[in-house]
């Protein structure tokens, strides 16, 4: 598809190329279907057949026949009424029967050379399809196929010859695939892959025991290490989604491209539970398919759902069409998923979300990608613990990668349990009920906003949308207590860190736990002061934080809220002091 757009030349120019796939045209992206082969030789052939019928049209010619003919016995008719009545007929009359005459007989023969011709062209559309075949193989500059389809018969009786082979994926394909298009007198051939994703699938492991999956590509890196270039710079991912497989795959080799973190920007990165990058953590046991012995997770898949609903209630002007890909490692989901997508969405959810199999999605790229991990046992992760499939899935998104997955589970595996772990750290683990936490809105504000031209808008401004959020009369606090600071929380909890909001405490705004598990005195005995059903240690209220500290909170602007914004606001009672603090936390 990027080649039909043209390429760049070393200076800067843009060169449209000539084009040709080959392959079925029934196995083949519909973006690309007309610069198939099949597509090719059919417009040209109805190019010749249209021209042909323009030329001597047989139906043009019929109908002409047809009126003439009629002209014709009508004419005669007049003439045989004149005879009838002993008259003489008019000279007009009779010039006009012969003049008829001559013409419906030029018609008929025209008539039958016309089918005679189309005859030929019939019997001859076998060699007229060659011939328009050889001359698209010709004038193309580029030919694209699968490995197995540069072997087909129809090249043994074209003349091809290619000066350069270009193996993309190379890594991925047996060895004896890839010699198949270097029988074409090749004087250049570029293997292009990566030895760190995953490799031919090959079922026997007979066959795997004499290293039948080992491909040309790791072969030539194993033999001549020298030869092999290190494409270093990455230009799909967003940096969040690109650190982890970086460090962990790549030995931190990999580095990101100028301004991506500006180019992959997206206005649902404003949200936390939205962010470029998010590990969720689902809890919920995965359990056998209807079919096979594959495995399904109704939790995960339940996220999965409410992730695309929510993107698609919070951007309504954004269109996403084209722009989701919801993949996971078991076919048992995949089938679950198109199966309940499709029961609430339609069967056009099919052309707009693109569901599939981690290994068949190897190459590819999406604009946000959910992986949808499945497994949930204490029985191991199956063969989730392939690292090389792991890379795929986190390595396919540009803006927004949300892995979904049960961390019990998971952490039974190496480089997962590093994922978790890296995630935790990095502020950007989501547990506890995800699935209440995705059905908040989190950008209503977003809702009119035009986003037509989201992508440039979001590259050229780093301006902080604030989200608008509802909220029931019930729930509004006093101008005086939303206006007072939050006291300091000093117990074992630790504090805010501003950071992390996968868990939130209602009691001393702390992310580091739940509410049930807050152990901050001061926070529990002011909790208890709001509502005096909460059983805590009787206490006094904590004094007000330092007039310093105030004015500092009072110069600093509220950020974009988050899911968690309803959590943290605490309804104030009629009967409780204004000069309570409110546990709402200001930034």
């Amino acid at each position: 598809m990027r080649f039909k757009a043209g390429v760049k030349t070393l200076n800067g120019r843009s060169e449209k190329l000539n084009v040709l796939r080959l392959g079925r045209s029934d196995a083949i992206n519909a973006n690309v279907l007309d610069v198939t082969l099949d597509e090719l030789v059919s417009a040209h052939l109805n190019q010749a057949v249209q021209k042909s019928s323009e030329e001597k049209n047989p139906q043009r010619i019929f109908e002409d026949h047809k009126s003439t003919d009629t002209a014709f016995k009508e004419t005669r008719s007049k003439l045989d009424q004149f005879r009838a009545k002993g008259q003489v007929p008019p000279d007009e009359l009779l010039r006009e029967f012969e003049l008829l005459k001559k013409k419906r007989t030029q018609l008929s023969q025209e008539i039958d050379n016309t089918r005679d011709r189309n005859n030929e062209i019939a019997r001859n559309n076998d060699l007229n399809r060659r011939r328009i075949q050889q001359e698209i193989v010709d004038g193309a500059h580029v030919i694209c196929a699968t490995l197995s389809g540069s072997g087909h018969e129809m090249f043994q009786n074209l003349s091809i010859d290619f000066e350069t082979v270009i193996i993309d994926e190379a890594a991925q394909s047996i060895e004896l695939s890839a010699l198949i298009p270097l029988k074409y007198g090749c004087a250049k051939c570029i293997l292009v892959g990566d030895p760190k994703q995953l490799p031919p699938t090959v079922l026997s492991k007979e066959a795997s025991r004499f290293q039948y999956e080992q491909s040309l590509f790791v072969r030539m890196q194993s033999n001549h290490p020298n030869d092999v270039h290190l494409l270093d710079i990455q230009y799909r991912m967003h940096p969040a989604i690109s650190l982890f497989p970086s460090v962990t795959f790549y030995d931190g080799l990999l580095q990101d491209g100028p301004d991506m973190a500006k180019l992959r920007a997206r206005p649902w990165h404003n949200s936390q539970l939205l962010s470029p990058y998010r590990f969720f953590d689902v809890q919920g046991l995965h359990q056998s398919a209807s079919k096979g012995h594959s495995l399904v997770n109704i939790a995960e898949l339940n996220v999965a759902m409410q992730l695309y609903e929510r993107l698609l209630t919070d951007f309504q002007a954004y269109d996403f069409s084209g722009k989701i890909g919801i993949i996971t490692p078991y076919k048992g989901q995949l089938r679950e998923m198109k199966t309940r997508f499709a029961a609430r969405y339609g069967n056009s959810i099919f052309a707009k979300v693109e569901f599939n199999t981690t290994d068949a999605f190897q190459g590819r790229e999406s604009e946000v990608i959910i992986f949808s991990c499945v497994r949930a046992s204490n029985k191991g992760i199956g063969f989730l613990s392939d690292i090389r499939r792991m890379n795929v899935g986190l390595t396919r998104a540009k803006s927004s990668l949300w892995v979904l997955g049960n961390s019990q589970s998971l952490v039974q595996g190496e480089f997962w349990k590093k994922l978790i772990t890296d995630a935790r750290q990095r502020h950007v683990y989501t547990d506890g009920d995800v699935l209440s936490m995705l059905e908040r809105p989190q950008f209503t504000g977003y809702r009119n906003v035009d986003m037509a031209d989201a992508d440039a808008n979001e590259s050229s401004t780093s301006t902080v949308h604030t989200p608008t959020e509802t909220r029931s009369s019930n729930e509004m606090e006093s101008v005086s207590a939303r206006n007072t600071p939050t006291p300091v929380p000093s117990g074992p909890s630790g504090g805010f860190n501003g950071l992390d909001d996968t868990k939130t405490c209602a009691n001393c705004g702390s992310f580091d736990h739940f509410t049930r598990n807050c152990d901050n005195a001061e926070a529990l005995e002011l909790a208890k002061a709001r509502d005096p059903g909460i059983p805590v240690v009787k206490a006094t209220r904590s004094p007000s934080p330092p007039p310093q500290r105030q004015q500092q909170q009072g110069k600093r602007k509220l950020p974009p809220s988050g899911p968690f914004a309803k959590n943290t606001k605490r309804k104030i009672d009629a009967e409780t002091p204004q000069e309570v603090p409110s546990l709402r936390r200001t930034w």
